[in-house]
């Protein structure tokens, strides 16, 4: 079994492979020290190895499940993979993080940001707390700030406090520098903290050994790759569970924007739901599947004779397995039954 070290060596690898060759982009250099404030670099330095250890810890922990796809997504709008660590700063990679002002998200948009840049935020969805969906999002809108300012420690800036803002301070303060801008009072200290917070985190991740910073634990590599899947029919997600060959604890750990059990897919208009790379083809294939249906029970007491084990309001999955047999699957019991299509006929009165 590969060794803790070899996997991180083996998505270090793998990830400097994606970002140098996604779309063939060139990458703009992340800010540097001279930036921040030394002051406000030293204190979250000492923070983040102190009395914040244990939080920022779990917080790496979090987001080496997400940061193979996350920073593929930046590298392809041609983004800093330093950016990584806006998202770590955020919400510490927690996909449903709510903050006073209701932003929302791994990214922490707010429902109008998150809407502008094509997140659908509505009583059945949340866009904004799906990794795959948000991060797109947030690499539109972080890509926005720096063609506004050319400068990602001022983009962060704007990240945190509106472009608006930071416009304003440039002005007032006839400076570019955002370390100047700090020094002069112009931004709030939470703007500029943030934008401390993002490059020690950065520094502290990076030289982890320098530091003292202990890797989190990997139990699997993790995916470089979540694929969507275009759902193009209104479902509940136990029944796309089935069908894609997922439990449906897994297919909600994946998507958590689907605040109910209802998925509003549409032939014209298709919801996504993403899958790790690793379940993507299977998920695929079983989708891809002819002749499954599903139907809810009235009355079971003819299927508890012949085995299943189910109450009104179950789920029953029929799938055609050849020219005159049907096989009845219970996933509430994780049992099935196979049947004549004469036989499925007599129990039809019961669905």
């Amino acid at each position: 079994m590969m060794t803790t070290m070899w996997k991180r060596v083996a998505l270090f690898i793998s990830i400097s492979f994606v970002t140098l060759s996604v779309l063939g982009q060139e990458q703009v250099a992340f800010f540097t020290k001279d930036e921040v404030e030394e002051g406000r670099a030293r204190f979250w330095f000492r923070y983040y190895t102190q009395d914040g250890r244990h939080t920022f810890l779990r917080h790496l922990h979090n987001g080496e499940g997400y940061r193979g796809p996350v920073e593929f997504t930046l590298a392809s709008y041609g983004l800093p993979s330093e950016l990584y660590y806006l998202g770590l700063i955020e919400s510490g990679f927690i996909p449903h993080s709510l903050s006073t002002a209701k932003a929302r998200g791994p990214w922490q948009f707010m429902p109008a940001t998150g809407m502008k840049y094509g997140l659908r935020i509505d009583e059945l969805v949340d866009e904004r707390i799906s990794v795959p969906k948000s991060t797109k999002a947030a690499a539109h809108y972080l890509l926005d700030l720096y063609n506004i300012f050319h400068d990602w420690a001022l983009a962060a800036a704007a990240y945190n406090a509106g472009e608006y803002k930071v416009l304003d301070a440039i002005r007032r303060g006839n400076s570019r520098n955002l370390r100047s801008l700090c020094e002069q009072k112009l931004l709030v200290n939470e703007t500029c903290d943030y934008v401390a917070k993002i490059w020690v985190a950065s520094q502290l991740d990076r030289r982890r050994l320098e530091f003292g910073i202990e890797a989190p634990e990997i139990t699997e590599a993790p995916d470089f790759f979540w694929r969507a899947i275009p759902i193009r029919r209104a479902s509940e997600i136990s029944e796309l569970a089935f069908t894609l060959g997922q439990t449906e604890s897994d297919l909600r750990h994946f998507n958590p924007d689907l605040l109910t059990n209802f998925i509003p897919g549409q032939v014209a208009r298709p919801y996504y739901v993403y899958l790790p790379n690793r379940y993507f083809l299977q998920a695929k294939k079983s989708l891809e599947e002819e002749g499954r249906r599903a139907f809810k029970i009235k009355d079971p007491l003819p299927l508890k004779k012949l085995g299943l084990s189910l109450k009104a309001g179950d789920a029953l999955w029929v799938r055609k397995i050849s020219g005159n047999g049907l096989q009845l699957e219970a996933p509430s019991s994780g049992k099935h039954i196979v049947l004549s299509m004469q036989e499925f006929e007599k129990l039809q009165g019961k669905f």
